[in-house]
C-alpha cells in the first residue's frame, strides 16, 4: 500500500489503516475491533469518529478509554446524566451537531453535563434562526463553561484579526484526506458525497495531491477571484474562505453570514469598552 507523509491527516473507514507516518482519524463501524485499531494506528491516532447509535454500547465506550471522540449527532438529546456519560467522561469527547431546528436544546443539554459542542457547518441544511440563538447562547451566557465550535475558533479570528478559518475547523486542511469504502480518497466526507475525488489510495500521496481538485483547493483563494462569485464581495470572506460555496458554488450560505455577523459585533462591541477603559 502507498506510503502517506507525516503532514497528512486521513480519515479511514473502520481497521482500513492506511500506511506510512500521517495521522489517521477512524470512522468505527459496527463490529469494528477496537483494541486491533487502537493497536495498529499506535500513536498516529488523531481520533475516532462515532454516531449516536454508539452511545448505546457502554462496553464499546470503555474499550475508547482515554482516547478523543468526535460523535456525531443529530439527536435533540444526544445524552443524559447517567452510565453513558460517567464512560464518556473517561473519554476526550466532543459532539457534532447539525445547524438545525433545536440546536439551541441540544447544545444547552451538553453544555450543562460540560461536554464540548461542534456545530457541523459542512452540510447544506441549516436553520438560520436555530444558529441564530445558539449564537447568542454561545457569547452571552456567563456560566458557559464548555466551547462551542466553529464559535470560539472564529471569534478569536476576529478578536486578533487573524487565524483559522471553516476550511481549519471543519477539517478540510490542504493535508486533510478522507478515505471512502471503495479506496477512493478526497478532501472531506462532503466531497464523497457529491462524487468529487483525488483518486485512489494506491496512487500515493504525490500523485493524489496533484490531482486536478487537490490543485483547486489549495490554489481556492485564486480561483475565486477568478470565479468571480459572490464570495470575492462578501465582508465574511475571512472567516470562511469560500468554504461554504466550495462544492457548491450556489449553496446558501446567509445563515452563516449572520452569524459571522453576530460574532464580528460582539468583537466590536467588546473593543469599544476596552478603548473607553484603557
Amino acid at each position: 500500500m502507498a506510503q502517506f507523509p507525516a503532514e497528512v491527516r486521513i480519515s479511514v473507514p473502520g481497521a482500513r489503516i492506511v500506511d506510512g507516518a500521517c495521522r489517521i482519524v477512524v470512522r468505527l463501524r459496527t463490529g469494528d475491533d477496537v483494541e486491533e485499531i487502537l493497536q495498529r494506528c499506535g500513536d498516529r491516532l488523531a481520533w475516532i469518529e462515532i454516531g449516536q447509535d454508539d452511545l448505546n454500547d457502554v462496553a464499546m465506550l470503555e474499550s475508547l478509554h482515554g482516547q478523543r471522540l468526535r460523535i456525531y449527532t443529530d439527536s435533540a438529546f444526544p445524552i443524559e446524566p447517567g452510565p453513558t456519560a460517567r464512560v464518556l467522561r473517561n473519554t476526550r469527547p466532543v459532539f457534532a451537531v447539525k445547524p438545525l431546528a433545536g440546536l439551541l436544546r441540544t447544545v444547552n443539554v451538553l453544555a450543562s453535563i460540560r461536554f464540548r459542542v461542534h456545530i457541523d457547518a459542512s452540510g447544506s441544511e441549516v436553520d438560520a434562526e436555530a444558529l441564530r440563538k445558539v449564537t447568542d447562547f454561545f457569547l452571552y451566557n456567563p456560566v458557559l463553561a464548555s466551547p462551542i465550535e466553529p464559535l470560539a475558533t472564529l471569534l478569536a479570528h476576529v478578536a486578533r484579526r487573524a487565524g483559522h478559518t471553516l476550511w481549519e475547523t471543519e477539517l478540510e486542511r490542504t493535508n486533510d484526506a478522507y478515505l471512502d469504502e471503495q479506496d477512493r480518497v478526497t478532501a472531506g466526507r462532503r466531497w464523497a458525497d457529491d462524487g468529487q475525488f483525488y483518486g485512489s489510495l494506491e496512487e500515493g500521496w504525490q500523485a493524489l495531491a496533484a490531482s486536478p481538485l487537490a490543485e483547486r483547493l489549495r490554489g481556492k483563494r485564486r480561483i475565486l477571484l477568478r470565479e468571480r462569485n459572490a464570495c470575492t464581495v462578501c465582508r465574511h470572506l475571512d472567516l470562511c474562505r469560500g468554504y461554504l460555496k466550495a462544492v457548491d458554488p450556489d449553496a446558501e450560505c446567509t445563515p452563516w453570514q449572520g452569524c459571522f455577523a453576530q460574532l464580528k459585533a460582539a468583537a466590536h462591541r467588546a473593543r469599544g469598552i476596552e478603548d473607553g477603559v484603557s
